[in-house]
């Protein structure tokens, strides 16, 4: 969730806030929602949320409450309890356009994405020019693979708010996954015109450059990202992809390194790093890196060809055998060998075992 959002939603709870407790006394549930106000605007969640727990406990029946409430919830990623708010204050007014938009974003929180889509439709219904609704069911949309549909809902969004950042990225990253990187970079641009300071966008524009063969560009542009987010797990592991394309394989695994430090459970990462390991000669350690990737991922044809390939260079045929052997019985197979350069595997287990017997 963005903060400007935040901020429209807090005019809207404060106001509904005030006129419903316009005769409280000093000390009573109005002084309680009014400090959650301000604490959620100044990024105090948790100091929000135990003022409007003091104020619902005196007048239960205040919606802006719950939503205030909520939408700390939201912005403390505990979607659940989101979730739970804006359920009760859509049970005081069922007709509230916000309850059913922020719902929406926590479900997509929790990649509920088509119940998210349910609740930005109904937001929709409610506000035909809810320009955030268009632009998180877009987002929605993408992430079901809905590009055509994701599409309609950035224009749509457009027309309501043409300068609006999030609706070019999300237009953007349509764009790349329909394999128009081009037109993509042309949105990516307008957005971080609009929004200099967007770091999601900076990432997009890096995977777009990457699709275009720039990865030098695109490293640049992951590093812009980690300038205003150092964390970005998603701009390590694309630089690391970057610098492995452009054989920087020591830096590569430093990547992976710090990506595997907060995400221990990426088949992915584990996969490449055993890649860079293996062009480094280091095959031991790539094998250790497949093995983790497919332990993980069971299905992963390109960890077993990969391992494949690496117990060969070991001289270990028999094992190299298998792993091939189970590369090309997984249905997935020929898309895996098709995205590595035309790898037959049914070949390469045939040149093995002739080879070696």
């Amino acid at each position: 969730m963005h903060k400007n959002r935040v901020r429209v939603l807090l005019l809207a709870v404060a106001a509904a806030c005030i006129v419903v407790a316009t005769n409280q006394r000093e000390g009573s549930a109005e002084d309680y929602f009014i400090q959650g106000n301000a604490n959620l605007g100044l990024g105090l969640y948790d100091e929000a949320i135990a003022e409007y727990d003091k104020a619902l406990q005196l007048q239960p029946d205040v919606s802006a409450g719950y939503i205030g409430r909520g939408a700390a919830h939201l912005m403390s990623r505990r979607y659940q309890e989101a979730i739970a708010d804006f359920d009760q204050a859509l049970l005081l007014e069922p007709y509230l356009v916000n309850a059913y938009y922020y719902r929406g974003a926590a479900k997509s929180g929790l990649k509920l994405f088509e119940e998210a889509i349910a609740d930005f439709d109904v937001a929709l219904r409610l506000q035909h020019d809810h320009v955030d609704a268009f632009v998180e069911r877009g987002n929605a949309k993408t992430c079901l693979g809905l590009q055509q549909e994701a599409f309609a809902d950035f224009e749509r969004a457009l027309h309501y708010d043409p300068d609006n950042a999030r609706a070019y990225h999300g237009r953007g990253v349509t764009y790349l996954n329909l394999g128009r990187s081009e037109d993509a970079l042309g949105d990516l641009d307008r957005a971080l015109q609009l929004k200099p300071d967007f770091a999601e966008a900076f990432v997009s524009r890096g995977y777009a450059k990457a699709a275009l063969g720039l990865y030098e560009e695109a490293i640049v542009e992951y590093n812009l990202a980690l300038g205003l987010q150092p964390g970005h797990v998603s701009a390590i592991f694309s630089r690391g992809l970057a610098r492995e394309k452009l054989g920087q394989f020591q830096t590569a695994i430093a990547d992976y390194d710090q990506v595997l430090q907060s995400k221990p459970d990426h088949a992915h990462t584990y996969f490449h790093r055993g890649l860079a390991r293996a062009n480094l000669g280091r095959f031991q350690d790539a094998i250790i890196d497949y093995d983790r990737a497919l332990q993980l991922k069971h299905d992963y044809a390109k960890a077993f060809i990969s391992r494949g390939l690496a117990k060969n260079n070991l001289g270990l045929a028999e094992g190299a055998f298998a792993d091939l052997k189970a590369a090309a019985a997984l249905n997935s197979a020929k898309t895996a060998m098709d995205s590595d350069g035309g790898i037959d595997s049914e070949g390469l287990v045939r040149q093995l075992w002739f080879g070696q017997y």
